[in-house]
C-alpha cells in the first residue's frame, strides 16, 4: 500500500473508531524509556508530521460528539508526539470546538511548552481536560529522564493549569532501580496539592534493547517488588491512582480510589472496597462496574470491606461521575465475548493471550464453568524481549510459539484458539505485516480473534 494512504487510513480510523484526532509525531522530549527512537526494521508504523494539517482538518468530521476527543495519544500504529508541537495547535483545537461545541476535549502533554498564554486559550475551549505527563517534580530528575530542555517550564505546569482552572490529572513513568515507587509518589502529591484529580503510573514495558542502551537491570524480581511498592504507596496517596499496566490477579471489581468530594465518597465508599452489586445487577468485573455506575444517578452500592458486606447509597446527578476509580481488567465487550465463545466450544479450547491478562482470562474461563476444557496460555514477546508484555506489541510468531508448546504438552488436540484482536490491524495483520490466518495455518486449527 502507498505509504501516504495507509497513513491516511491511519488517521481516519483514530477518529472513527477510537475518536482520537492525531496532531503530530514530532517531539521535543526524547525520554529515556521510550522505544520510538530504537529501530525495528519492518514494522507497520507511520509517522505524522504538521505539514499533514490537511489530512488532520479531514479527520474532523470522524470525530463523535457522543464520546471525549483526546489529543496527544495514539490509538493505532500512528505514532503520536507532543502535540503542543504542532504549529497550528490551538487553531486546530478552535476547529474542534467549533464543530463540537459540547464535547468534552482531552489534551495529552509533557507540559514544556504550557505557557499562560496556552493555557489562557485552552481555557477558553472548555470543557477541556488536560492529561499531564510530568514524570518528575524535580527539575533535574526531569532533565534526565526526558532530555527536557524546558523541565522548569513542565514542573511548574499543574500550578499554571490550577491558576486557569482546568481540570487535570497526571502520570509519572515507574523503571525500577531509575524512578522508583517513593519517587513516583512524591511527584504525585505535589502535583495533587496543585489540584491535579487524579494519577497514572505506568510501570514502562521495556525492550531487551532499551536495557542494553541504557544500562539497566532488567531482573524479573525487581519489577515485582516495585509493584509492591506502588501498591503500598497508593493506599496513603490523597488522589486516586491507577497502574498502566495494572498487576492484577482476579476480576473483583476492588475500588482502587475515590474522588475526593464525589457522591462515592460522600456515600462513604472507600479504596480497597469490592463492589458486588450495583443496583439490582451482579458485578462482573471492574469494567462491568464502571459501565453500570456510568449510566446510574442514584444507586445502591453492595461492597466488601474485609469480612463486612456494606451499601452505599451513591447520589449523583445526570452525567456527574460516581467519582469511583478503577483499575482497568478485561473489557466489558471482551468479557462478554469470551464468555459466549466459552459456551460455544466444540471441544477443548486454546486461549493464548498476553502476559498481563493471562490471570483475568483464567478467572473468567473458571467462573465460565464450560464443559470443554480450556487451556491458558500467555504469548511472550521474541520481536522485543525485554518486560514487553502488552498484547499490542506481540506477533504471529510470538502465539505460534505459545501455540505449539501447548499442543505438545496436550494428548488431545483442540478444536479451536482464541487470539486477543489487539495486536491485528483492521486487515488482521501484525505490525510485521503477517497475517493471524498464519496461526491457523502453522498450528493447524481454526483460530478466531477475540
Amino acid at each position: 500500500m502507498d505509504p501516504s494512504e495507509r497513513l491516511r487510513q491511519l488517521v481516519l480510523r483514530s477518529a472513527s473508531a477510537h475518536n482520537v484526532l492525531p496532531l503530530t509525531s514530532a517531539c521535543n522530549a526524547r525520554c529515556t524509556f521510550c522505544s520510538h527512537s530504537l529501530d525495528y526494521p519492518g514494522l507497520d508504523v507511520q509517522r505524522l508530521y504538521p505539514r499533514d494539517v490537511e489530512l488532520v482538518r479531514q479527520a474532523l468530521a470522524f470525530l463523535s460528539p457522543e464520546r471525549k476527543v483526546i489529543i496527544g495519544e495514539s490509538a493505532t500504529r500512528l505514532i503520536e508526539g507532543e502535540p503542543l508541537t504542532h504549529p497550528q495547535f490551538l487553531e486546530i483545537l478552535r476547529q474542534v470546538r467549533q464543530r463540537l461545541p459540547e464535547t468534552p476535549i482531552q489534551v495529552t502533554t509533557n507540559g514544556s511548552l504550557l505557557t499562560k498564554h496556552v493555557a489562557a486559550q485552552l481555557r477558553r475551549l472548555a470543557p477541556l481536560s488536560v492529561s499531564l505527563s510530568l514524570n518528575s517534580h524535580e527539575p533535574h530528575v526531569r532533565r534526565q529522564l526526558m532530555r527536557d530542555a524546558q523541565a522548569e517550564v513542565a514542573v511548574r505546569a499543574p500550578r499554571l493549569l490550577a491558576e486557569h482552572g482546568l481540570p487535570f490529572e497526571v502520570s509519572v513513568v515507574a523503571v525500577p532501580g531509575v524512578v522508583a515507587a517513593a519517587s513516583a509518589f512524591q511527584t504525585i502529591e505535589y502535583a495533587g496539592g496543585h489540584g491535579a484529580r487524579r494519577a497514572k503510573v505506568y510501570v514502562a514495558g521495556c525492550s531487551a534493547a532499551m536495557f542494553a542502551r541504557n544500562g539497566w537491570d532488567a531482573s524479573p524480581g525487581r519489577w515485582d517488588a516495585l509493584y509492591d511498592d506502588l501498591e503500598l504507596g497508593r493506599l496513603e496517596c490523597s488522589i486516586p491512582v491507577t497502574f498502566q499496566p495494572p498487576r492484577l490477579q482476579s476480576l473483583a471489581a476492588e475500588v482502587a480510589g475515590v474522588f475526593p468530594g464525589s457522591p462515592a465518597d460522600v456515600a462513604g465508599v472507600r479504596p480497597g472496597d469490592v463492589i458486588t452489586r450495583v443496583g439490582s445487577k451482579g458485578i462482573k468485573s471492574r469494567s462491568h462496574a464502571h459501565y453500570l455506575l456510568g449510566r446510574s444517578e442514584s444507586v445502591a452500592l453492595e461492597v466488601l470491606r474485609g469480612p463486612q458486606r456494606l451499601t452505599a447509597l451513591v447520589t449523583q446527578d445526570t452525567d456527574e461521575p460516581s467519582g469511583v476509580v478503577l483499575d482497568e481488567d478485561l473489557s466489558l465487550i471482551r468479557l462478554t465475548a469470551l464468555e459466549a465463545r466459552l459456551r460455544q466450544a466444540p471441544g477443548p479450547l486454546l486461549v493464548l493471550t498476553s502476559l498481563p491478562a493471562a490471570a483475568l482470562v483464567q478467572c473468567a474461563v473458571a467462573r465460565a464453568r464450560t464443559k470443554a476444557g480450556v487451556t491458558v496460555v500467555p504469548a511472550r514477546s521474541g520481536l522485543f524481549g525485554g518486560t514487553i508484555a502488552c498484547a499490542g506489541l506481540l506477533i504471529v510468531e510470538d502465539f505460534v510459539a505459545a501455540g505449539q508448546t501447548a499442543c505438545a504438552s496436550t494428548a488431545e488436540p483442540f478444536a479451536a484458539v482464541l487470539l486477543p484482536a489487539e495486536p491485528f490491524d483492521e486487515a488482521g495483520l501484525d505490525l510485521l505485516g503477517r497475517s493471524y490466518l498464519e496461526v491457523c495455518e502453522r498450528l493447524e486449527t481454526p483460530v478466531t480473534l477475540l
